[in-house]
């Protein structure tokens, strides 16, 4: 018996982008493949290995903000084949991307959809046939001029060429009626098996028995509609188009028969959602249609990454309220504001309110096949409130840790105490402490520095850090942090470290913020950037400038960084890739001084650059016997991160950037060091309390001493 069910992955808000999928017993189809879809698989065990087919509704960081990740695990995972459906432009982004995606093990095979395809039917097998409905945008320009100067470019966006997608299964064989067969007398056994699958069988006296007899007649296949509606200027090319009315969609070629079951996925944002020619659209496909909404422009999601929940739950309750805040949702939310979210669903759904609509969550499920399973199933929708307080699972853990030796240096004072520079700077948050690809703990590298009046700075920038930003900070301020954000560096060109900067960019467009973000990096994540513009249309409101002028920075650009953030800066080529880089970071105002290393085995130039700073963040992949495995991947190992650090002389040490093989602490080498820490992802530390962390390292090794190997074992294959 065919079962086949549709689930949402990422319902484009807050932490992911727009993601579904098409589940067969022997196959698996991916609608879109936007930022956390491979770490939300991964943590509720949805498994994209089996996945041979892509179909992209567009090429935005909502759509395939999480695709180049994807790829990259999918390929180290042993995949060799893949297929790829998208708008204009696919092969193009390919193209630019080289410089950090060469999986040649994993044959992509890219097929694009342009506006002049005739039929649209662009996908057949055994289970379904695709066909992909271009959309063309009403204010869409006919050639698009990228202008050369980033610092005057209009903030205008279009999305030049978006799809839709038709998927219609086959038809679903009918009930075989053994009663029925019994009274033709044919024989319980082998013969009924042939009979169920259309096979004309001959009896022992010469009578012929054809399937019709006994089997029903076959239900036909039901039909999904992936409407992507990301602007109303698409509202007249959904509304008009004949491959998305109702004959279109729901005919079959028997006028006997009923019409096909339809469940159409919009995902559109509000203003469309409300539009009274969209809304009479979708009543025009019929009854007995179901309709998911998700309402991609709001940030008013549940938190879906769960296991990072309850370890910071775990964290806050136990070792500090204050630098391990759980993350934040709509339930952090005053009750006004809430009210706001609650009354906007409540007003579409009003508008909708003769169809059989529901908003769509991730992991809510769509019933296809078998017939008698039909319809919705809400079952396994994630996430749920994480409030502060103490549980009994918290309360035993300290217990156990206020009657242990090492629960006692917690309240002994570091012998350091930090310097007067650092008292009104900032905090920092650490929005990603993993390496490679993210897991349940750690997402990829991103830091927030957030410098009070002056803005902030990230340092790397990987996939899911808006998310993880939103988490920290909440719904009602994202806004503030991503407006005030004023710069990004990105220390070297590896998917890990810059896939995050295009949602980014593209939520800064929405809020339209005056001042161009700069965006430092290698040369090649300009030309990359440039690239995505002309694909998507999209004018990205950013200033780039190369890393390599900050090795030996000229006045010019010396000042133009500090009239915009109020540092100096300075560049250090490290050793991991080609175009690898460091940062110092110097604030001659409150005399202080950072170094962050980005990746990189241990290396000498870091180490005269960063004489005498006062903090040092350097990354610490592997653990201190596998040095080996570290000069085979140009990173460091924990102790020779600490060498490094220590050769600086700096009063601080964080280390970070830890292989997911270590689900919760780095094999730790020693506890004797009064001023090192290990980062945490959501960790949020004021400048000012640094002296704190360091006797908070002890409880932390404690409260995972039971771990068994405090190892992420399937994540050690990738990394």
């Amino acid at each position: 018996m065919v079962q086949c069910h549709l689930q949402v992955v990422g319902s484009g808000k807050a932490d992911t982008g727009l993601s579904i999928i098409l589940f067969f017993d022997d196959h698996r189809y991916l609608f879109n493949c936007g930022e956390g879809t491979q770490r939300l698989c991964a943590e509720k065990g949805l498994n994209l290995f089996r996945v041979d087919t892509v179909f992209f509704t567009g090429l935005d960081a909502r759509c395939a903000g999480g695709l180049f990740g994807t790829l990259l695990t999918l390929a180290d995972a042993g995949k060799t084949h893949l297929e790829l459906f998208g708008p204009t432009g696919l092969v193009r982004f390919f193209a630019a991307s080289s410089c950090f995606y060469r999986r040649p093990s994993l044959e992509l095979s890219l097929k694009e959809v342009g506006t002049g395809a005739i039929d649209g039917k662009v996908y057949r097998d055994e289970n379904i046939e695709v066909t992909a409905v271009p959309l063309v945008c009403e204010c869409s320009p006919t050639n698009l001029e990228i202008p050369s100067s980033k610092q005057k470019k209009p903030r205008t966006t279009f999305q030049t060429s978006i799809l839709c997608y038709v998927i219609t299964m086959k038809d679903i064989p009918g009930k075989f009626d053994p009663l029925a067969a019994k009274a033709l007398n044919v024989p319980k056994g082998p013969l009924f098996g042939r009979l169920s699958k259309g096979e004309t069988i001959t009896l022992s006296d010469g009578k012929k028995i054809m399937p019709s007899q006994v089997v029903s007649e076959p239900f036909p296949g039901p039909c999904i509609a992936i409407i992507f509606c990301p602007d109303i200027h698409y509202i007249s090319s959904v509304t008009s188009s004949s491959r998305l009315n109702r004959f279109a969609l729901r005919a079959i070629e028997n006028p006997k028969r009923k019409e096909r079951h339809l469940c159409v996925v919009h995902m559109a944002v509000c203003a469309v959602l409300e539009n009274r020619t969209y809304i009479e659209w979708a009543k025009s496909l019929g009854n007995n249609v179901h309709h998911i909404l998700l309402l991609e422009d709001s940030l008013d999601a549940p938190l879906i990454f769960e296991a990072q929940a309850e370890l910071l739950k775990l964290l806050s309750g136990c070792v500090d309220r204050e630098m391990f805040q759980i993350p934040k949702d709509t339930s952090n939310l005053e009750k006004s504001e809430r009210k706001v979210f609650c009354d906007l669903k409540k007003n579409i759904l009003e508008k909708w309110n003769d169809i059989d609509a529901i908003f769509g969550e991730s992991l809510l499920k769509y019933h296809l096949a078998p017939i008698s399973r039909l319809g919705m199933d809400p079952t396994s929708i994630t996430g749920r409130a994480y409030q502060d307080g103490i549980d009994s699972n918290t309360e035993s853990k300290n217990e156990t840790l206020f009657s242990s030796e090492t629960w006692k240096s917690k309240d002994i004072a570091s012998s350091r105490k930090s310097p007067s520079c650092f008292e009104d700077v900032g905090e920092m948050v650490f929005l990603g402490t993993g390496a490679a690809i993210p897991s349940k703990l750690r997402n990829v590298s991103g830091i927030y520095l957030h410098l009070y009046h002056r803005g902030g700075i990230l340092l790397d920038c990987g996939e899911g850090t808006f998310g993880q930003i939103l988490r920290v900070f909440g719904i009602s301020e994202v806004n503030y942090f991503i407006v005030h954000l004023k710069l990004v560096f990105i220390s070297h060109m590896h998917a890990d470290h810059h896939l995050g900067v295009l949602r980014i960019l593209e939520y800064r467009l929405k809020l339209d913020a005056e001042q161009p973000l700069i965006i430092m990096g290698p040369s090649e994540l300009n030309v990359w950037l440039q690239e995505y513009e002309q694909v998507n249309g999209q004018l990205l409101h950013y200033v780039f400038l190369d890393n390599e002028s900050f090795v030996c920075p000229q006045q010019p650009i010396v000042n133009y960084v500090s009239s915009n953030i109020g540092l100096q800066i300075e560049t250090v080529p490290v050793l991991h890739c080609f175009h690898a880089y460091g940062i110092v970071l110097f604030d001659n105002l409150f005399e202080w001084k950072m170094v962050y290393s980005g990746d990189t085995m241990p290396c000498d130039a870091l180490i005269r650059a960063g004489q005498d700073a006062n903090l040092v963040i350097h990354e610490a992949t592997f653990e201190s016997t596998m040095e080996q495995v570290a000069l085979e991947k140009g990173h460091c190992t924990y102790r020779q991160a600490l060498d490094v650090c220590k050769a600086m002389r700096p009063h601080w040490i964080i280390l970070t950037h830890f292989s997911q093989r270590y689900s919760k602490l780095p094999v730790i080498d020693s506890l004797s060091d009064t001023n090192l820490f290990v980062a945490f992802d959501l960790l949020r530390v004021p400048f000012s309390k640094l002296s704190q962390l360091p006797s908070l390292l002890p409880t932390l090794c404690e409260l995972f001493k039971d771990d068994e190997g405090n190892s992420g074992k399937e994540l050690q294959a990738a990394y």
